[in-house]
Parts: C-alpha cells; structure tokens; sequence
C-alpha cells in the first residue's frame, strides 16, 4: 500500500508552519490548513506523477502547491517521501 513519509528538515518545516498559523490566525485556522496539507500528501501518494518536475534543485525532485506554500517530494517505490514544505516567497535554489 502506498503512503507518505516525512522527512526530518519537513517536519520542522510543518511545525514552523503550524506555529506561525496559530500566531497569525488562532488555533482552529493552523489546525484546518495543517489537516488540509496532510490530505495533500494523501492526493499525492494517489497521484504522484501530477508534480511538476524540480530537478534542477535536486534529483528526482517534484513540487506541488498547497495554499501559500510548495511541498517538494520525491516518488519512491513505496509511496512519496516528503522532503520541504516552503513558503512560496522563499528562494529554493538556497535551501536544496
């Protein structure tokens, strides 16, 4: 059965997310887009070709869009693996 994993720097990634949302926007707000971003890792475990290609950050690299930000994953045999989750501002060449 496919399923997604989470790399370490993506889960630091996610909590920095989380934080900032229950700062900016309350509690319900943060936990609604951080269960929002998990059902995007599930669309993408059933749909792990329809990320647009990254190799120039790294090999094998696709990304895929969520509200304000960009997951970047990788296809593996068993699913994806989840490598960054960014903001959309920020400059991707500097952080792969």
């Amino acid at each position: 059965m496919a399923r997604y994993r989470i790399l370490a720097e993506a889960n630091t990634d996610i909590n920095h997310i989380y934080a900032y949302g229950i700062e900016t926007w309350g509690l319900a707000k943060a936990k609604d887009y951080l269960l929002g971003l998990h059902e995007r890792f599930e669309f993408l475990v059933h749909n792990p070709n329809i990320g647009v290609n990254s190799d120039e950050l790294s090999p094998g690299l696709q990304r895929f869009r969520y509200g304000r930000h960009v997951v970047f994953f990788i296809n593996t045999d068993n699913g994806i693996l989840i490598v960054r989750v960014l903001g959309e501002e920020m400059n991707f060449n500097s952080l792969f």
